[in-house]
């Protein structure tokens, strides 16, 4: 068992997205002082396992080195999904694809980077597929639940627009913002409790 699965690590990697999530509401920024602390741990736990594919990645994303795309991209992929095929251990995989998806979705205008970044240190720091369900389905669910409440007027061409990658009438995302940590921070409770269920 590695320290980034001890129940008190858990706990404190929750209560920083939760500071982060009343930050993210009232500045519509993430704190760097909660995502680069929680990007070094991610980081390490894939050093410390060898996965070398999952931290390049993640220097490619945070640096927005456009260099080589798309075959870079592609070439970190292939070897993340290589060697969670030769161990047997997904965890290889995992953190490679969720920050080379992420990084796209940031790029498209679909996240934010603050997000972003958040989504990306727990991908690394729990490098499994229910810890990536639960983050995806807190973080989608929480914008839906946003856009209703910021365009209760119009939520269903808000949401039928948002689905369709355009933005919503009343402004840019950029302008209005949608406070996604809150998103993060609520999927990551989900992963919890499920863990604390499987055991």
């Amino acid at each position: 068992m590695s320290i980034t699965d001890s129940e008190w690590l858990r706990v404190v990697v929750l209560v920083l997205l939760v500071l982060a999530a009343a930050w993210d509401f009232r500045t519509r920024r993430v704190p760097p002082a909660v995502s680069v602390p929680l990007l070094a741990l991610g980081a390490g736990r894939c050093l410390a396992e060898g996965n070398v594919p999952a931290v390049l990645a993640l220097v490619l994303a945070l640096w927005n080195v456009r260099w080589g795309e798309p075959w870079t991209h592609g070439a970190l992929a292939l070897a993340g999904l290589g060697l969670a095929a030769a161990t047997g251990r997904a965890s290889f995989a995992v953190p490679v694809l969720l920050v080379l998806v992420v990084y796209r979705m940031w790029r498209s205008g679909w996240i934010g980077g603050g997000d972003g970044k958040l989504m990306m240190a727990i991908g690394m720091i729990h490098p499994e597929p229910g810890a990536v369900l639960a983050l995806a389905g807190g973080w989608f669910l929480w914008g839906l639940v946003w856009l209703v409440i910021r365009y209760r007027r119009a939520a269903l061409t808000a949401a039928a627009l948002s689905a369709a990658g355009q933005l919503p009438p009343s402004g840019t995302l950029d302008e209005v913002g949608v406070p996604g940590a809150a998103g993060v921070a609520l999927g990551y409770a989900v992963f919890m409790v499920g863990s604390a269920l499987m055991r």
